[in-house]
C-alpha cells in the first residue's frame, strides 16, 4: 500500500522559482551566444559568404575586369567542358589526390598508433612530425626545390652516395617524376595534421577494451582491426573527405616548385582558374572552374556530414 506525501509548500516554491529563473535566464544565454557569432559572422559574411555569391553570379557573365559584365548564360561551362587544358588540369588533379590521400589516411593512422605506445621520445617525435604543418606553402616549395635539385640537391646527393651506379634524376623536370615529387612534398607537409587527428582519437577508446582483448588471447592484429579501427569511424568520417578537399585544392607548392610544369604535367585545377582569371583576366569561366570545384567540394562536405549524422 502507497501513500501519496503531498510536497511541502516550501519546496514546491523553490522548485518553481528554479524554473522560472531558468526560463527567464535562457534568453539572456542566448543572447550572450549570439553576441559571441556576431563577429565570426560579420567576417564570415564579407570574406567568404559574399565573395562565393559573386564569384556564382560572374560564372554566367563575361567580364575582363574592367568594364561590366554581360550575361552569357551557360556558355562559360560549356567553354570550360570544351576546354583541353581544364581536362588536363581535372585529370591531373584526381591522380595527385590518388597519390596522396592514402598515404595521408594510412600514414597518419600509421604514425598516431606508433606515438600513442609508450616509446621514449614519443613526443619529441609528435612535434618534430606535426611541424613541417606550421611552414608557409612558400617555405615548403622552396624547401624541396633545393631538395629535388638536379645538379646539387641532397636527394639525389644521397642517392649518389648510397648508389653510386646512380645517375642525377631529374625529379621536377620530367614528365614522369614531376607530380610523384610534388605528392611526396604534400604529404611530408601535411601528414603530421591527421597523425594528430588520429592520436586524439586513439586516446579516447577505453584501455579496458584492449586489456579484455589480450585476455581473451587477441593478437595485435585482432585488436587493431575489432578494437581500434571502429573506434576511430568518426575520425575516419573527418579525414578522409577533408584530405580529398585538400588534394582537389592543391596549388600553392605546384606554382612554388614547377608552375604546372613540365609540359602541364602539373597542372592543377585551381592553377587553371589561376590562369584564367588572373593571367588571361576571363573571371567569367575562371568563377566557372571555382563553381566546378566548389560542388566537388560540397559533395564531399554533405557526404561528411550525414555520416558524422548516422554515426553519432
Amino acid at each position: 500500500m502507497s501513500v501519496n506525501t503531498p510536497a511541502r509548500p516550501g519546496t514546491l516554491n523553490r522548485a518553481t522559482a528554479r524554473t522560472v529563473n531558468s526560463a527567464q535566464s535562457s534568453p539572456n544565454r542566448n543572447r550572450t551566444a549570439y553576441m559571441f557569432l556576431v563577429p565570426y559572422m560579420v567576417v564570415f559574411a564579407a570574406f567568404l559568404l559574399l565573395p562565393a555569391i559573386a564569384g556564382l553570379f560572374m560564372s554566367f557573365t563575361n567580364w575582363r575586369i574592367l568594364g561590366d559584365p554581360s550575361w552569357v548564360g551557360l556558355n562559360n561551362f560549356t567553354s570550360m567542358f570544351n576546354d583541353k587544358m581544364f581536362w588536363q588540369a581535372f585529370r591531373n588533379t584526381l591522380s595527385f589526390t590518388g597519390l596522396t590521400v592514402p598515404i595521408l589516411v594510412a600514414g597518419g593512422l600509421g604514425l598516431a598508433v606508433l606515438y600513442n605506445m609508450r616509446l621514449r621520445g614519443r613526443v619529441i617525435a609528435r612535434t618534430v612530425t606535426f611541424i613541417p604543418y606550421a611552414i608557409m606553402v612558400t617555405v615548403v616549395g622552396v624547401l624541396w626545390r633545393w631538395i629535388y635539385d638536379q645538379n646539387f640537391g641532397l636527394l639525389n646527393f644521397y642517392m649518389g652516395s648510397l648508389f653510386p651506379a646512380l645517375k642525377a634524376m631529374p625529379w621536377l623536370t620530367s614528365v614522369q617524376n614531376a607530380l610523384p615529387a610534388v605528392a611526396i612534398t604534400t604529404v611530408w607537409w601535411q601528414i603530421g595534421t591527421n597523425m594528430i587527428i588520429y592520436l586524439a582519437g586513439l586516446q579516447e577508446i577505453p584501455q579496458e577494451l584492449y586489456e579484455a582483448a589480450r585476455v581473451d588471447g587477441a593478437s595485435a592484429f585482432q585488436q587493431f582491426r575489432f578494437i581500434t579501427l571502429p573506434g576511430l569511424r568518426l575520425m575516419h568520417i573527418f579525414v578522409i573527405p577533408m584530405s580529398v578537399i585538400s588534394s582537389m585544392r592543391i596549388f600553392g607548392q605546384v606554382m612554388v616548385m614547377t608552375n604546372g610544369g613540365p609540359i602541364g604535367s602539373t597542372y592543377t585545377l585551381v592553377q587553371h582558374l589561376y590562369s584564367k582569371g588572373w593571367i588571361n583576366q576571363y573571371m567569367g569561366e575562371a568563377s566557372a572552374v571555382g563553381v566546378f570545384l566548389f560542388a566537388i567540394t560540397l559533395t564531399f562536405t554533405l557526404f561528411q556530414m550525414r555520416a558524422l549524422r548516422s554515426n553519432t
